[in-house]
């Protein structure tokens, strides 16, 4: 028995990081969007375009890395208009947010439906090639370094971005600048900083962010696009910025804890389910509930940037 369970535990690493990149990739964007002063709720819409995008562009070239392209432009593109209407016209951004998520729900399915009855008609079916693992390991006689290294160009690109946003933001001039905008941005555009501009960027890169987490979903963990396929992953990033105390470094851990979670409930729910009685919509729950805990507890501890989701116009 316990052995039987031991042997799940590789299975379960690796599906808790291959988790946690979507979420790594969609709040990293997030956590430089925040700490300019905007908070973009519309993550989850920006995700479902990528994911779609990411799937098309896939599906007609034939290459996965075009997919991914084409899904961080599209997230890009995205965020410059929730840029344009809420920097540029200070327009309220919760509510802007509110309207990419909708729109985007019922944009993505339509298109999708076009693109499969194209599919359809030309004898084929609206299936993307997917990422292989950069580093071939064998899972029966390296269990262990399968789970951890053996993963896609997604994860690999994910974990240097983290890594490089921390440094920008802490250690470079534009990065310490983008935070003095989130921070006091009259006190900024006094001193000479293009405060519209800064956040500008900040929300095209955020949107680009996401755009890529949601080409992971049909570009990595699966091949196809299907309505909703977010499954709220794009509010988890949020709460996830919040836990992390908007810092990259915390963010990625609480991202892998929010995927091992996620995976912890897929191993153990048709083991549980059948001994004792176990809800499965319970089970698909407890990542959700676990993270909403931790963040309960932890965000009276969490200091947001003073400037956060306050229109800024100069003079």
């Amino acid at each position: 028995m316990n052995a039987d369970w031991l042997d799940l535990a590789p299975s379960t690493i690796h599906r808790g990081i291959q988790g946690a990149t979507p979420l790594l990739l969609a709040a990293t964007g997030e956590l430089v969007a925040e700490r300019a002063g905007l908070v973009n709720i519309g993550i989850e819409g920006m995700m479902l375009i990528g994911a779609l995008a990411g799937a098309a562009a896939a599906w007609a070239g034939g290459s996965a890395t075009a997919g991914l392209l084409a899904a961080a432009a599209a997230g890009a593109l995205v965020g410059l208009l929730f840029a344009l209407w809420t920097v540029g016209g200070a327009r309220d951004q919760i509510v802007t947010g509110l309207a990419i998520n909708l729109l985007a729900l019922g944009a993505t399915g339509v298109a999708a439906e076009r693109i499969d009855a194209t599919a359809r008609a030309g004898s084929g079916e609206f299936v993307a090639p997917r990422f292989a693992s950069l580093l071939a390991i064998d899972a029966a006689r390296h269990p262990i370094l399968h789970a951890l290294l053996a993963h896609d160009a997604i994860t690999w690109l994910a974990l240097p971005l983290v890594v490089m946003t921390a440094v920008a933001l802490r250690c470079t001039r534009p990065g310490l600048t983008l935070r003095a905008v989130g921070e006091n941005p009259e006190a900024a555009d006094t001193a000479g900083v293009r405060v519209a501009a800064a956040r500008t960027f900040a929300a095209a890169f955020g949107g680009a962010c996401a755009g890529a987490a949601g080409a992971c979903l049909t570009l990595s963990i699966s091949n196809r696009f299907q309505d909703g396929m977010t499954d709220g992953r794009g509010f988890v990033a949020l709460a996830l910025v919040i836990f992390g105390r908007w810092s990259a470094v915390r963010i990625a851990l609480a991202a892998l804890f929010f995927g091992g979670l996620e995976a912890l409930q897929v191993t153990l729910q048709p083991r549980l389910g059948s001994r004792v009685h176990v809800l499965y919509p319970a089970m698909l729950a407890l990542p959700y509930v676990l993270t909403l805990l931790a963040l309960a507890l932890r965000s009276g501890q969490a200091r947001p940037p003073a400037g956060l989701a306050i229109p800024y116009r100069r003079g």
